[in-house]
């Protein structure tokens, strides 16, 4: 035992921990994981981190130490499995301060702490929560009997809760997989989990928030598949922002023959038609306000009433629904009703945005070169670094839906079968890379100008032309195709998402904007 120790404080700068000087290396892998436990150290006195190193090693973990926050990203290099032991500073007095930052870089990226100091059980009761706040996990007094003990049973504790996680998360992983949901990031495996959770409360509504292309209806579908009680019924999706408000009522309710002009005939509604399955409401803030009450009495008392009925049905559904904006502002602007909102938002599932979680780029990438791999049918692609640094980088408003039109557009462009690079990425994604927008019909300066019908086009607009021709191959099919596909996402974001307002914006119906933007898979 003091060999050891003997060894860490010859290997490393301990008078202060330095990060460029760890303790020796004990590589050997714990039982159980694939890579040494990580335990990242700081201590500010000499002979007690000798003893921290002593129990880091009896427990088969590697200490790491450190001596700035900016060290601790340097050292999770390469490892998922960390965890810190970190000496507080007697009284929150000289170093404190950087312990507490130690502390908060290491919870940043979801790690463990272990906080100790020598009297810990004579600090003042505030001093202590400090540590906590900052997001200490365990605080231990250093002087009372037994601490080396605890602090042991502590770490071996960490590692059987990390193998326990880590199975957990790749079980989850590939149940989401096989469900077509793709992710590696913490951020996305809490929301997988939280599916898994939600889905079996079958009677219970559920709202879905999340940026457009984020894969609101994928969840909707998981939540569906994996609910014991409902999978065997319909999974029945309406997208309320692509009908008119006259129609909703009778889609989402049914009528009887003659309630209006046009009832040819009995219809039962949406809401019936997914009796003993889920209703998916996309897009719910669209939704008008009278029916938004109807919507509620169905969710508080099982019940529909048909346009022109007498009497009401009762059904048996549950209801998900999904909105890529704010609801609770919209409840605030009155445009939303409070008691609908707070009976959809018991159970609510948040998905990032792709920006938010960048370990899932490469996962995602490699799935979609996957799913469309017969474009290109003779080989599969290897895909270099920069191509993958370029999309990183990107915006990519759309999210998950935009990277997957991005991969689709790329095999199709494709020529031979050499690794995919930057070449490779469409001009519309490099433009968002140097920080610029697409707008096809800007000026150089930047003034956006009308083109009158039968307008000859200037030079400078040719150029716009000609550089969309040049980057679809000549190929007008497939120039229109992205200009309109451009030309809609310049009007969804400008419509703030709101299908109703593009429709205005375009000159076009309703209906025509939903099926343009099925059609560009832009309708999530």
């Amino acid at each position: 035992m003091e060999e050891k120790g003997e060894k860490s404080l010859q290997r490393g700068s301990l008078s202060l921990p330095d990060s460029n000087a760890s303790c020796p290396d004990r590589n050997a892998p714990v039982s159980g994981s694939n890579e040494p436990y990580i335990v990242l150290v700081w201590d500010h006195l000499r002979s007690r981190l000798k003893r921290i190193c002593d129990a880091i090693y009896e427990c088969g973990f590697r200490p790491h130490l450190i001596d700035q926050p900016s060290a601790v990203v340097q050292a999770c290099q390469g490892s998922h499995n960390v965890v810190a032991a970190v000496a507080l500073g007697q009284q929150f007095s000289g170093p404190a301060s950087l312990a507490l930052d130690l502390i908060r870089e290491v919870k940043r990226i979801h790690g463990k702490i272990i906080s100790y100091e020598n009297r810990l059980r004579d600090w003042p009761l505030s001093q202590r929560c400090l540590a906590l706040i900052a997001g200490s996990t365990w605080l231990l007094d250093s002087t009372e009997e037994g601490f080396e003990e605890q602090f042991r049973r502590l770490l071996v504790h960490l590692l059987q809760e990390e193998i326990v996680r880590q199975c957990e998360d790749e079980q989850v992983k590939g149940k989401m997989r096989a469900l077509e949901i793709i992710g590696n990031s913490a951020a996305m495996i809490s929301v997988f989990r939280l599916i898994c959770r939600v889905s079996t409360l079958s009677d219970i509504p559920i709202l879905i928030m999340g940026e457009t292309g984020t894969g609101k209806e994928l969840v909707a579908r998981a939540i569906h598949q994996l609910d014991p009680k409902r999978c065997k019924g319909p999974f029945v999706p309406i997208n309320c922002s692509a009908l008119a408000s006259g129609l909703m009522e009778s889609e989402l309710f049914g009528h009887r023959r003659g309630a209006f002009t046009g009832a040819i005939s009995d219809r039962r509604g949406l809401i019936r038609s997914a009796q003993e399955g889920v209703l998916f409401l996309d897009e719910i803030s669209e939704m008008d306000l009278a029916l938004q009450a109807k919507l509620l009495r169905v969710l508080q008392e099982n019940r529909v009433l048909g346009v022109g009925e007498e009497r009401e049905s009762a059904v048996n559904v549950r209801v998900i629904a999904a909105s890529n904006r704010d609801l609770e502002e919209l409840v605030r602007q009155q445009r939303f009703r409070l008691d609908l909102f707070h009976r959809l938002n018991v159970l609510s599932v948040s998905i990032p945005p792709l920006r938010d979680r960048p370990d899932d780029l490469k996962p995602l990438i490699e799935f979609f070169l996957a799913r469309y791999s017969y474009l290109q049918p003779d080989q599969p692609y290897a895909v270099r670094a920069d191509f993958t640094e370029a999309l990183s980088r990107a915006k990519l408003p759309g999210n998950v839906r935009e990277l997957e039109n991005v991969i689709r557009q790329v095999l199709i462009n494709r020529l031979d079968h050499s690794p995919l690079d930057l070449g490779d990425i469409p001009e519309q994604i490099l433009v968002q890379v140097v920080g610029g927008d697409l707008d096809a019909l800007k000026l150089p300066n930047g003034t956006p100008q009308r083109i009158e019908e039968g307008e000859q086009l200037d030079s400078s607009r040719l150029d716009c032309v000609f550089h969309l021709l040049e980057a679809n191959n000549w190929r007008l099919p497939q120039a229109l195709g992205n200009c309109e596909r451009s030309i809609l996402e310049i009007a969804l974001k400008r419509a703030k998402g709101n299908q109703s307002e593009m429709a205005q914006l375009l000159g076009v119906t309703p209906r025509t904007i939903y099926n343009k933007l099925l059609k560009h898979g832009l309708n999530q």
